[in-house]
């Protein structure tokens, strides 16, 4: 059920004045002061209001009358912040007000502050005696509290110190017994223990800043929970929140907020609790909310959650355990086992609560290692969107899950295996399967095939699985009422007599994309498949590595017409300069749009002729890569570029050289041209500058440079010769460029458009990349790659923290 645009409206209403009551620190509990009678109360008010008083523990607050009662405020000192608390009075009948009133600054005995605590409303006492039912005051209970203790014979460390060093033997020993092997044993003791948030470990007080001397310790704890061990995070998150403690900054908070979320999300006891005292600590928000959220309708919450992705998700179902009921459909946090499905009272339909990147469950080693049994069921329910190398133990679970991407790719399942799987997709979110070199075989193609009918699957890869001609046949035959439009069947050893009769019965399928690379199909192969898919939904088609040649690839093209086909792949074939002439010149009056003939053995001949019969077709992006092109013929085909509709063309691993990148440059004015690809083309450094300048007065925005052995003063001349220029993306990968090229590059973009640059592979340190940073301010870069550098963890870090609206690539140190 959809929220109306009302309870919209009032879900924003909500979250503004919860956040607005989080700025004020006023947790506002709107409970009644405790009468005494109807006579007296007016004389009470008038006795205390405005007055400032000290409590029996010499905490100050100050009383002032709301709606004809009386309540007070209280400044509450927590860290380096202070919070106002606003509570209610209780008085105790038959005390005599005027001293309490006449008190001025000194403390009074009969004053009594109790804070709000565990979900329980605060107030201010005034009597010799606590409230009936015997619960006393916050600062009667600070006094109470060691006697009682004392008279229970509770065994209670004493001081925090000694506190610390208790959880600090403990600690170490869970780590010694976690290194002789025991790491499962004494997890359950882990979990089952409880411990203090608040506790201090002596090995770690260096690690919020990290100095010469720990710098190699706190970048291996930091690589540990990038890495996702919940270990290092929650440390890592401790760490933020001792300093947020003392400090009281926003970013040790933040960082707290950061690393303590990652570790609950995996279970980790410790960083749960500690998670649940920094939102307590941080505002009353929480409180307030859950005082309402008995009254708040479930299309409210619904509307309030869809403000949350993953990352706020994790700490707002442990927040209590009312809106962890409300996320996962239960009240208890950490439930493990598929046994335990999720069943949220809000729909989280269309919510981005999942994890985007791949879940590799054989290549992680923690992941390898669960079960069924011991998995986090609101991960595997609620968090997994894209999985590979999903154990069949949890097959049967994947119903109820939100997993949409299975790969399967090299796992061994045969036959049967893919039979299986498919009978388990029924029902499912599933719409994409990879099931490439299995060893499925003909016969389990095909009943793989069969069962998907009813499901959601619309992706299939059966690359690599022998199939052969009439398994594929067969295969799709059963794709007749499925949903499947795309299928993979590269190197099925199909053949030319395979593939036609693959073709004949694509009719009546949703079929619209297919891969029949390295199959042997050969020139009579290609012509009759393009024949037969006439009438069908078939948009794209992959032929590389077919054998195909000149004659193979004109005939194809002439069949073209009247076909849905506007993008066909023919890369890594045989068709050389001849065919590339009569493939382009069967264009005219096609769908076609996209053409990769790259590794075809084009030379400048074939390429001119190739731009030549462009014209007054519909082809946008063009593949010319890895072919024979050089000076001449680059400079040539940019001039037949005049008049045709190309936007995007790949020119890489070519011959063009300096003076050809200079002329094709030239001549790309008037073109529709605004992508173009020339790496590794020998271009040098004065080929990048003279290429760059001819680049004024085009529509070239992206430019692809890369392997051109430009160097240092090459990308600093590119750089100076971009102004005026429409290009605001430039990837110079693997060009030398180095500490000294990264800098006066940098300095070059001030007034350019550019906006994203790739400096990949560099050689760049830790000080080119700094300068590299420095130097950025004030221009329009927003997305920088420096992956393979020499760029250490702590200078990433630094950059990432420092340029915080720069999006940075780095790749992962290891040690």
């Amino acid at each position: 059920m959809k929220p109306k645009p009302l309870q919209k409206l009032v879900a924003r209403i909500l979250l503004i004045s919860l956040i607005s009551q989080s700025c004020s620190n006023s947790s506002n509990l709107p409970i009644s002061i405790k009468k005494s009678t109807d006579d007296n109360q007016q004389v009470v008010i008038e006795q205390l209001v405005n007055k400032q008083l000290a409590s029996k523990k010499g905490h100050l607050i100050t009383f002032y009358e709301e709606a004809g009662q009386l309540r007070v405020k209280f400044k509450e000192k927590v860290g380096s912040f202070s919070r106002i608390h606003t509570l209610p009075v209780y008085i105790e009948q038959g005390i005599e007000i005027a001293p309490v009133a006449n008190s001025k600054g000194s403390q009074n005995l009969l004053t009594h502050v109790h804070l709000p605590k565990n979900k329980q409303p605060g107030y201010v006492y005034i009597g010799n005696m606590g409230l009936k039912g015997g619960v006393g005051s916050e600062d009667e209970q600070e006094d109470e509290e060691p006697k009682q203790e004392k008279r229970k014979g509770k065994k209670r460390v004493k001081g925090e110190k000694e506190y610390e060093k208790k959880e600090e033997d403990r600690y170490q020993k869970k780590i010694k017994v976690r290194r002789r092997g025991k790491e499962e044993q004494e997890s359950a003791k882990f979990k089952r223990r409880r411990v203090s948030p608040y506790s201090s470990f002596g090995e770690e007080q260096t690690i919020e800043q990290p100095g010469k001397n720990n710098l190699e310790e706190y970048q291996t704890l930091l690589r540990s929970g990038m890495e996702g061990e919940s270990e290092a995070q929650f440390r890592l998150g401790r760490k933020a929140y001792e300093a947020w403690q003392k400090q009281g900054t926003e970013e040790s908070a933040h960082k707290a907020e950061v690393w303590l979320s990652k570790a609950a999300a995996q279970d980790h006891p410790m960083a749960i609790t500690l998670l649940r005292e920094l939102a307590d600590s941080s505002s009353s928000v929480e409180k307030d909310i859950v005082q309402s959220s008995v009254s708040l309708p479930i299309e409210l919450w619904q509307e309030i959650f869809s403000y949350l992705k993953l990352e706020d998700i994790l700490p707002a179902r442990i927040v209590n355990k009312d809106w962890n009921e409300l996320i996962t459909g239960y009240r208890q946090t950490g439930i493990v086992g598929v046994e335990n499905k999720l069943k949220s009272v809000v729909n989280p339909t269309g919510w981005v609560w999942t994890i985007d990147k791949r879940i590799d469950f054989k290549n992680n080693k923690k992941l390898n290692k669960l079960t069924p049994e011991r998995i986090s069921s609101f991960a595997f329910y609620h968090l997994i969107r894209n999985i590979k190398s999903l154990p069949q133990a949890f097959w049967p679970h994947i119903k109820g899950t939100k997993i949409q991407s299975i790969d399967l790719s090299e796992n061994e399942i045969g036959a049967q295996g893919a039979v299986k799987l498919a009978k388990y997709l029924q029902d499912t979110q599933v719409h994409t399967v990879y099931l490439s070199f299995n060893g499925i075989g003909a016969q389990g193609a095909v009943e793989f095939t069969k069962n998907l009918q009813g499901t959601r699957v619309h992706t299939v890869d059966l690359s690599w699985n022998r199939i052969g001609a009439q398994g594929v046949e067969e295969l799709i035959k059963h794709l007749q009422a499925t949903k499947v439009h795309t299928v993979n069947l590269r190197l099925n050893q199909i053949g030319a007599q395979g593939v036609e009769e693959l073709a004949k019965n694509l009719q009546g399928t949703s079929v619209h994309t297919v891969n029949l690379s390295e199959n042997h199909i050969g020139d009579q192969g290609a012509e009759e498949l393009f024949r037969y898919l006439q009438g069908t939904r078939v948009h794209t088609v992959y032929l590389s590595s077919n054998q195909i040649g000149a004659q193979g690839a004109e005939r194809l093209a002439k069949q073209l017409l009247g076909t849905s086909v506007h993008t066909i792949d023919l890369s890594g074939n045989h068709i050389g300069d001849r065919g590339a002439e009569g493939f382009a010149q069967h264009l005219q009056r096609t769908s076609v749009h996209t053409v990769d003939l790259s590794e075809n053995h084009i030379g400048d001949r074939g390429a001119i002729e190739f731009a030549k019969n462009l014209q007054g077709t519909s082809v946008h992006t063009v593949y010319l890569n890895h072919n024979k092109i050089g000076a001449q013929g680059a400079i040539e085909l940019a001039k037949h570029l005049q008049g045709s509709s190309v936007q995007k063309i790949n020119l890489s691993h070519n011959q063009i050289g300096a003076q050809g990148a200079e002329g094709l440059a030239k001549h790309l004015q008037g073109t529709q041209v605004h992508t173009i690809n020339l790496w590794a083309n020998q271009i040098g450094a004065q080929g990048a500058v003279e290429f760059a300048k001819n680049l004024q007065g085009t529509n070239v925005h992206t430019v692809y440079l890369g392997y051109n052995q430009i160097g240092a003063q090459g990308a600093e001349g590119l750089a100076k010769n971009l102004q005026g220029t429409s290009v605001h993306t430039v990837d110079l990968t693997s060009n030398q460029i180095g500490d000294q090229g990264a800098e006066g590059l940098a300095k070059y973009l001030q007034g350019t458009q550019v906006h994203t640059v790739n400096l990949s592979s560099n050689n760049i340190g830790a000080q080119g990349a700094e300068e590299l940073a420095k130097s950025l301010q004030g221009t329009s870069v927003h997305t920088v790659d420096l992956r393979w550098n020499d760029i250490g963890a702590d200078i990433q870090r630094l950059l990432v923290e420092q340029y915080p609206h720069i999006k940075w690539s780095f790749s992962p140190v290891f040690f």
